[in-house]
This record gives C-alpha cells, sequence and structure tokens, in this order.
C-alpha cells in the first residue's frame, strides 16, 4: 500500500511539474536617449517596438542615424524569441517620435506618432530608401500628427497627417492607434484646432472647446485602408481632454481611456451629453462606443489631485483600466463607493469594469516609499491577466496588504511583471533591475508562452534575468531598450497543461515499442516502476520508446521539454 501511494504521488507530483525559466535577452541603444513606447507582434509572433531616438541604433544587420533636431523615431522587429532582426526609422530636422503601432492581419504595420518641421526641416515618412515628405503649417513649437502603413516587409505605402491649418500654434498627438480587419484605421489622442481630412482639397475642421484657450480636447479618427478620412468623433471639455489608450472588442466596439480637467462631454454626438466633472485635477474616464464610434457608456473617477491611466485591455473577465493615482479615489464610477487612499506619493492601480461598465474590483500596486508606483501594460491571456509597470522602494504585490509578497526596487525605478487570477487574486510576480531606472514598461507573450518584457533602462549593468542566475547588459549612455525572454509559473503551468491535452502513447498497453504523439518537442524520458524506482533515463528519439526488455507492469513515464516541463503518463507493459 505504501509503494502504491509512493506511485501515485510520483505521478501526481511529475505531471504538475512547472518551472519558471530565463531563455535569453537582447538590448539595443546609441549614445543618446532611447525610448521605447509601444510593442506589437505579427501573424508568426515576430516582435516589433516603437519609441525615439537620438544618435544611432543597430539591431540585427542594420543600423539607422538620427537625421537631425532632438530625436527620430525607430521601428525594430525581432523574432518571437527576442533575436533582433532589422531597425528602421522616419525623421527630419526637427523632432520626431513614433508612439504607437498596430500590425493588420496580412502583417501590414501602422504607425502612429507625432513629427515638426517643413521645407527643409521637412519630416520623411518613408523608412526606406525613398522619401515622402510631410510639412506642417504651423510654427514648430507645436507638433503634427502623422499616420504611416508600410506592408509586411517594413516597404512604404502611404503617409497622413493631421495639421493646424491656419499655421497657429497648437498641438496634435495620437500616442494610440488600432487597425480592424478590413484595413481600417484609427488614432486618437487630442487637439486644438485641426483639419482631419488628409486630403488637400478636402476640408474636415474641427475646434476644440473655447478655441483650445482652456486646453486640448480628445478626439477618436477613422480613416479607410488608404489612408482617406471616413469619420472623426470628439470629446469637448472645458478645460484638458485627451485619449491615452484603446483597444476594440471582439465586435470592433471601442473602449477608450483618457485623462480631463474640468467637465468633458463623453457622449460624441450632437444630440445628447454624457457630461463628467473632475474632482480636481486630472482625473481619468473610461469610454465604450460602438463600431460606428456612438456612445455606449462613460464614466469617470479621480481625486483632488492629478490621477492618469495608462493603458485599457479588454478581456474574458472585463474591461481593465491601469495606470496611478496620487489621493483618495472612489474607483466605483456608479453611486456606490470603493474608495482607497494610496500608501505613497503615487500608487498603480487596475480599475476592472464589466463591459457595461459596471464597477467589478480595484487591485492596487502601492508601497508607503516617496515615489511612483504604475501600470503600464495589462494583457489577459489563458484566465491569467498580467500587469507590467514600474516601481521604487519596498511593494507588497499582494493586494491584501499583508506583506506577503515584497519586493524592494534595487535602484531608482525597477519593472515588474504582476500575474492574477481571473477573480483578481494574486499569483505571482517578478521584478527586473538593477541600480538606476528601468521605466516605459511592456510586455508581450510570445507563441511559446514565454514572457517578452521589454522597456528603457539606465542601469548598468542591467540583469535581465529576473529569477537566481545573471545575465548582465550594459548601458551605452543615457538610457537604451531590452527585452528580456522567460517563463513564468503560471505560463508553465498553462502551456504545459495544453500538451498535456495533446501527449498521447499507442499502444498502451505496449509489447515490444511505445510511440508518443504530440504537437510539443520533447527531448528526454524516464521510466519508473510503481515502486518508484528508476528503470530508464535516456534522450529521446524519434518519439518513440523500445520497451521490450521491461517486465509486465504498470509503470510511470515522464516526458522533459528542453525548457524543463515534465509531463507524465501511465504505461503498461504486457
Amino acid at each position: 500500500m505504501k509503494k502504491m501511494k509512493l506511485f501515485l504521488l510520483l505521478m501526481c507530483c511529475a505531471s504538475m511539474s512547472m518551472a519558471q525559466q530565463y531563455y535569453s535577452g537582447s538590448v539595443f541603444g546609441g549614445q543618446g536617449l532611447d525610448v521605447v513606447y509601444d510593442t506589437a507582434q505579427d501573424s508568426e509572433g515576430n516582435l516589433y517596438t516603437v519609441g525615439l531616438f537620438q544618435t544611432s541604433i543597430t539591431v540585427g544587420g542594420s543600423t539607422v542615424n538620427i537625421v537631425g533636431g532632438n530625436a527620430d523615431g525607430f521601428i525594430t522587429k525581432h523574432d518571437s524569441n527576442g533575436n533582433p532582426l532589422w531597425v528602421k526609422s522616419v525623421g527630419g530636422n526637427l523632432d520626431d517620435v513614433i508612439l504607437g503601432i498596430a500590425i493588420d492581419g496580412e502583417d501590414n504595420i501602422y504607425l502612429t506618432g507625432y513629427f515638426q518641421g517643413a521645407g527643409s526641416n521637412a519630416f520623411d515618412a518613408d523608412p526606406g530608401s525613398g522619401v515622402y515628405t510631410l510639412e506642417q503649417l504651423s510654427p514648430i513649437a507645436s507638433r503634427d500628427s502623422f499616420t504611416i502603413k508600410l506592408d509586411s516587409n517594413a516597404d512604404f505605402v502611404w503617409a497622413k497627417q493631421v495639421s493646424n491649418p491656419s499655421g497657429g500654434a497648437a498641438n496634435e498627438d495620437t500616442p494610440t492607434i488600432l487597425v480592424d480587419d478590413m484595413g481600417n484605421v484609427y488614432i486618437a489622442g487630442s487637439f486644438i484646432y485641426a483639419d482631419f481630412d488628409p486630403d488637400p482639397n478636402s476640408d474636415e475642421i474641427q475646434f476644440a472647446n473655447n478655441n483650445g484657450a482652456n486646453g486640448p480636447d480628445a478626439f477618436l479618427l477613422k480613416l479607410n485602408n488608404n489612408g482617406e478620412f471616413v469619420w472623426v468623433k470628439t470629446l469637448p471639455g472645458s478645460g484638458f481632454t485627451k485619449i491615452i489608450d484603446m483597444q476594440f472588442d471582439a465586435n470592433y466596439n471601442f473602449y477608450l481611456t483618457g485623462q480631463f480637467e474640468g467637465s468633458v462631454d463623453l457622449d460624441p454626438s450632437n444630440t445628447a451629453s454624457s457630461m463628467h466633472t473632475s474632482v480636481g485635477g486630472y482625473d481619468i474616464f473610461s469610454l465604450k462606443l460602438d463600431s460606428n464610434g456612438d456612445f455606449v457608456w462613460g464614466n469617470s473617477y479621480g481625486s483632488i489631485t492629478n490621477d492618469t491611466p495608462n493603458t485599457i485591455h479588454v478581456g474574458t473577465s472585463g474591461v481593465y483600466v491601469g495606470g496611478y493615482f496620487t489621493g483618495v479615489t472612489d474607483f466605483d464610477p456608479s453611486s456606490n463607493t470603493s474608495s482607497i487612499t494610496p500608501l505613497g506619493d503615487a500608487d498603480g492601480f487596475v480599475n476592472v469594469l464589466d463591459t457595461s461598465g459596471n464597477y467589478v474590483y480595484t487591485y492596487v500596486v502601492g508601497g508607503n516609499d516617496v515615489g511612483l508606483e504604475e501600470v503600464t501594460a495589462i494583457k489577459e491571456h489563458n484566465n491569467t491577466v498580467r500587469v507590467s509597470g514600474n516601481f521604487a522602494g519596498t511593494v507588497d504585490f499582494d493586494n491584501d496588504n499583508a506583506n506577503t509578497a515584497n519586493s524592494t526596487a534595487l535602484g531608482g525605478f525597477d519593472a515588474y511583471l504582476l500575474e492574477l487570477d481571473a477573480t483578481g487574486a494574486y499569483q505571482d510576480h517578478v521584478i527586473l533591475g538593477n541600480s538606476d531606472n528601468e521605466d516605459f514598461t511592456g510586455f508581450e507573450i510570445n507563441k511559446d508562452d514565454q514572457v517578452l518584457l521589454i522597456g528603457s533602462y539606465q542601469s548598468n549593468p542591467i540583469d535581465l534575468n529576473p529569477f537566481s542566475g545573471t545575465d548582465n547588459y550594459n548601458n551605452v549612455a543615457v538610457r537604451d531598450v531590452y527585452i528580456s525572454r522567460f517563463t513564468t509559473q503560471s505560463l508553465a503551468s498553462t502551456s504545459q497543461a495544453r500538451v498535456i491535452q495533446n501527449f498521447s502513447l499507442y499502444p498502451n498497453p505496449a509489447n515490444h515499442q511505445v510511440t508518443i504523439a504530440s504537437d510539443h518537442t520533447f527531448t528526454h524520458y524516464q521510466l519508473n516502476d510503481f515502486t518508484g524506482r528508476l528503470i530508464q533515463e535516456e534522450p529521446l528519439s524519434n518519439n518513440s520508446i523500445d520497451v521490450s526488455t521491461l517486465p509486465q507492469g504498470v509503470y510511470l513515464l515522464t516526458l522533459s521539454s528542453a525548457e524543463g516541463n515534465k509531463m507524465s503518463k501511465k504505461l503498461i507493459k504486457q
């Protein structure tokens, strides 16, 4: 009986085995400032990053150099494991930055950001050997928004701009971009006075409320696959209003989040209104529009000081908004109350609503130290919610305030990846950093269920292994960009569960040879008898095992992958 219990225990432990593991790191940057603002993946799992650089960048076998001004925009491509492939850039002789990226179903690439300049200082929107210039009508004290389409090889297709037609000083900012399955492109941000129709022979001129005297209004612009104007929606306010991030659901409804001061009408129609007033300083709004850009619901929350959203994500468990807050905030937008006080100067938050805009819960990332904790990216994957961001000092990443998951930043700001289950309960977290600042943190999950944690760093060196080992990379100068690839325990468990579903043996019972059928690659196997005694341990060849010399009986077959996962099944020898 004891032997049978041991055998069952071995089966249980082996079949549930999972491991967190670091795989590789990669960095790029030059002598100046290099900052990553957004990431995306194509249909093959390749990773793209966009941002700004100030001198030169080399990725793979390609190098780009700044044209002039303070910054140009870069786009890089890495494979799904984070290995560098190429870098391209756009820019002119003033300040030009790529803020957002989206990729369609045919792997065409869409970019948005801002530029300055005209004439000899014009912005070249073609990242290849050709030239396609966009020119500002307004003074260089302001900036225009651009949208660029590249094909799947990153070759230029078209470029459009949103400009101030009067030549007055007014910024058009677009930090976020989406593309639907028809190739329609959507950009969102803020404006004061803009012509939203990129056709030089047609106008779609809009003014911010009060002519922008108290700050910009928010807008959402739709272009078709050729970059032609379709419609624009604006959110007028009495003060500053800006859309910061947006995402589609499966039906191409829009979920948007942003920041406002004073009052704002979240209904972009001319026939109705949804007025919201800030508690004080800058507050946060969340907004749902249908696929035509028509109002569905909107809400807001904030404190008497400034509060900022950075990201919004639509998952199976709800709508997630992440950012940071600086004062006592009621995160429940209904007449009910869910007030939370930050532990320090500024704490990170994940505020969860259902798809009707009703409050579900709030998860706080914060510590008692002076400094900023913030949430910068959220993604739901296989019933696990992953959250990335930056923190300073000591933070308990478990929201129960029991100091059960404390981590202390090694320098000024460190990066973190936090994992929650679908109900918002803490699962795990990792941190990454060294003696200086790591920030602008985002992440992707690759096709092998591995995390690609991405951000900018100042530490010299930075250790890209978030676990017990060390993998140091130096910083060239001011701030460079890193990519760290690893598997967390929950990802290993998820990946393993998928493999186990597809792992079968035949024939079983077997007389001479057993064959393994799986879509996963195994490198080694071991056989234990019912007492737990090791019988065989060998490299796996051709997914088959010779069992002809084994005595009749019941065995535990354990398969091992190169990633360190172990999966087991019962094998019967006749």
